[in-house]
């Protein structure tokens, strides 16, 4: 009779180095795309709600303006916090295909 093994005891496999170097780089676009749409979102929500009551498209445009001035002043530190943010989740193994060890096939 076969021992069935638990998850926890499943044998793992080392992941290709190469392989995790490039999904790593690919992981990089969606990272910096989530984190500058919430960004921009907080900061144009924020801005619109500090002006009196107005349309919607008036409320759109204040906020838009704003996130984008938010962006030209503060861009090159939101950028940089991007690529650290990328680099921990990539360097811990967070990201799908990013992790040292890959659970063994049975």
């Amino acid at each position: 009779m076969d021992n069935p093994i638990s998850s926890s005891q499943q044998a793992l496999e080392k992941r290709n180095v190469a392989l995790r170097i490039i999904v790593s780089l690919l992981w990089f676009l969606p990272v910096t795309i989530l984190i500058n749409m919430i960004v921009g979102g907080f900061i144009g929500g924020f801005s619109a709600s500090n002006k009196p009551p107005m349309t919607f498209d008036q409320g759109y445009d204040v906020g838009k303006n704003a996130s984008q001035q938010f962006f030209y002043t503060y861009g090159q530190i939101v950028f940089l916090a991007e690529a650290i943010i990328w680099f921990i989740l990539c360097f811990k193994g967070v990201l799908p295909g990013t992790s040292k060890f890959k659970k063994a096939k049975t």
